[in-house]
């Protein structure tokens, strides 16, 4: 067996690292045992290096994926590790940032994760025009919302701009707690200080999801819309354009599974030809970069199924 949790550190436990109630027994060749095989043989072990016990050498290749979610990831992390040049200061919505979000909201349980409220801030036809006070007036929403609820929830939100320039945010709430619309429309009022009374009526929403499908309708629709100059300005600097309130909370069980590196392959092809066949297409990049995809956590399984890593006694252990 060969199944744990994304929260579990396989890297520290040795070659018979125990995962949960499941045991792998991950082959590694260690340097005194390679030393001695190359003894035997009469040859060199000049070449033998500490980085054989690596953390690599134990964790080739993996597949994530959420049970009840809809998101899987392929990695190996066998090859040439790429420098990675300095991050520069978030200036819009970029293709990766936008992967990221849909992913982590992919990553939800949808089974077992409470219908969200959608939430929508803006802002009167006067507005600030500096992306701090924009940050400052949503982590002073962040505030007053816990400390009127007594209560912490997963919380994403996204900014987004209108076409006039004044940016507004969508915020999706997982909690079953009703909260009324009159509470959000009075605190947005008093946090921006806004003496508009057409923003008063009309400057915030609420909206309870009724549907998972209704849920990815809004994050397709709202939270995954593309932010750029043809919208209105954008700032040199905006800050970071979406984020996590209390990812502790977030309704997820991430899976992850060890592969080794043919087995890596194996299921890469499997993936591959299922999303052809289906008429989708799954993001990959070069050949060590692995894939990634949206598909149900029962698909992962039967992929891994098809490509022989795992049995279906396996996977009624997991489930």
């Amino acid at each position: 067996m060969r199944f744990h949790r994304t929260t579990v550190d396989p890297c520290g436990k040795g070659p018979d690292a125990t995962y949960g109630p499941y045991t792998r027994k991950i082959p590694v060749l260690g340097r005194e045992e390679a030393e001695k095989r190359a003894g035997r043989l009469g040859l060199s072990d000049s070449h033998i290096c500490p980085q054989i016990e690596s953390p690599v050498a134990r964790r080739p290749a993996t597949m994530e994926f959420g049970i009840g979610g809809r998101y899987c990831k392929l990695t190996c992390h066998v090859g040439i590790e790429r420098p990675r040049g300095r991050r520069e200061p978030c200036q819009g919505f970029t293709r990766n940032s936008r992967r990221r979000m849909m992913a982590k909201m992919a990553m939800i349980d949808q089974t077992q994760a409470p219908l969200p409220l959608f939430i929508t801030l803006t802002y009167p036809e006067s507005f600030p025009g500096d992306w701090e006070t924009w940050k400052a007036h949503l982590q002073a929403f962040r505030k007053r919302f816990e400390r009127r609820w007594q209560e912490k929830m997963f919380i994403i939100w996204k900014l987004e701009l209108q076409e006039r320039g004044a940016p507004h945010f969508h915020l999706m709430v997982y909690t079953e707690r009703f909260i009324p619309y009159t509470w959000i429309r009075d605190a947005w009022y008093d946090i921006v200080g806004s003496e508009d009374p057409a923003h008063y009526k009309a400057g915030t929403s609420i909206t309870r999801i009724r549907s998972a499908r209704g849920a990815m309708f809004y994050i397709s629709k709202y939270m995954a819309k593309p932010v750029g100059t043809g919208e209105g300005y954008v700032p040199v600097k905006m800050g970071r354009i979406w984020g996590v309130w209390n990812e502790k909370l977030a309704p997820m069980q991430p899976q992850e599974v060890v592969l080794l590196l043919s087995e890596f392959w194996q299921v890469r092809r499997v993936l591959n030809h299922y999303m052809e066949k289906h008429g989708r297409q799954a993001s990959s990049g070069r050949r060590y970069d692995g894939m990634f995809t949206f598909i149900d956590s029962d698909t992962c399984w039967k992929i891994l199924q098809w490509a022989g890593v795992v049995d279906e006694e396996d996977i009624a252990c997991v489930s």
